[in-house]
């Protein structure tokens, strides 16, 4: 996982449970943020699960069958509740659930010999594939929130703070070494290098915020995850 953009996205600094909860009371705006943040993660995890199959065409479909599911009067997201632990198993499980009704419901229509050249039989027997880009697009959905609070807290402390964000950015995104982004901006390297560890421990510590809305977790675990994400980062 890596910084490869930096994406304005429609978040709100509510932690995750709050936009859960009022997605499940349907809230209109939050069910449209609610689908908003975690369509990557389900079309993510369609496309690496039917990659060469004619289900590959049913990707959209199917996310937006997750969101169905989810958010309909009666939905998943009635059942949702962070005592019984993190939301990203919980999501994870709808949208296995749904990948295993469209092969079936794919399997049928071969028996009643509608050729679909599904290569239907080609599907791993398990999805740990499928699984781990899961993983790591609901890791990019934790990033992108990360982001999105560490430029507006950047925002309100002040142009150098703001200075720091153009710094990760042009170190991450753009791949530029730290002594070339100090030739460019007319800085000592050395100064710079300094800069780009606060900077660093500024993005983590937003980083830990995200972590922190997104998982009903202990303090160590938090610390566990963030570190996790962080050295992917590097």
């Amino acid at each position: 996982m890596a910084y490869t953009a930096w994406p304005v996205v429609n978040f709100d600094a509510s932690t995750s449970w709050d936009l859960i909860q009022s997605a499940a009371r349907g809230d209109s705006e939050a069910r449209q943020r609610f689908a908003e943040r975690y369509e990557d993660v389900a079309v993510g995890y369609f496309g690496a699960r039917w990659r060469g199959t004619s289900l590959e065409r049913e990707v959209e479909d199917a996310a937006q069958e997750v969101f169905l599911d989810c958010l309909r009067d009666d939905g998943a997201l009635q059942r949702a509740d962070p005592a019984r632990g993190e939301f990203r198993g919980f999501l994870h499980g709808i949208v296995r659930n749904v990948a295993l009704r469209f092969e079936r419901q794919h399997g049928q229509a071969r028996a009643g010999h509608v050729d679909l050249g599904s290569g239907l039989q080609s599907l791993p027997g398990d999805d740990s594939a499928a699984s781990r880009v899961f993983d790591r697009e609901w890791g990019r959905s934790i990033l992108r929130l990360a982001m999105r609070l560490h430029r507006e807290r950047a925002a309100e402390q002040g142009p150098e703070h703001v200075r720091r964000v153009e710094l990760l950015r042009q170190r991450f995104e753009e791949g530029r070494p730290i002594r070339d982004i100090a030739v460019l901006w007319q800085v000592d390297a050395a100064w710079l290098h300094h800069e780009f560890a606060r900077a660093r421990r500024d993005f983590k510590r937003s980083l830990a915020v995200a972590l922190g809305l997104d998982l009903a977790a202990d303090p160590a675990r938090l610390d566990a995850e963030v570190s996790r994400l962080w050295d992917a980062l590097r």
